[in-house]
């Protein structure tokens, strides 16, 4: 796939979830052998994923979550009614992770 790729002068995507599940040593393979394929690795923040950064030869970015304000908006926008502290809580209670904030407002509309 690699090389039909480079011929036809393509390249793909591919996401691993959870790749610091993998060891930093079985990752390098499949990246150095797949020229034509952007990798995004999803880890957990760890001493695995810096190996795995270090290994491979890129930086590792740490994605924070929503914003208090990017959840109010995300709240109302799901037709809950939440006021600054409520905001706060659900910002504590799912880190502000995007699909946590959105299930949280599926779920007060019952």
């Amino acid at each position: 796939m690699n090389i039909k790729l480079g011929q036809d002068a393509l390249s793909v995507d591919v996401v691993i979830d959870n790749a610091h599940r993998l060891t930093p040593a079985d990752l390098k393979p499949i990246v150095d052998q797949a020229q034509n394929v952007r990798f995004l690795l999803l880890c957990q923040p760890g001493i695995v994923t810096q190996e795995i950064a270090a290994l491979v030869g890129v930086e590792h970015e740490t994605l924070g979550g929503w914003d208090d304000d990017t959840i109010a908006a995300a709240v109302a926008e799901a037709g809950c009614v939440a006021d600054y502290a409520d905001c706060e809580r659900l910002s504590r209670l799912t880190g502000g992770l995007p699909y946590y904030v959105l299930n949280a407002g599926h779920a007060c509309r019952g």
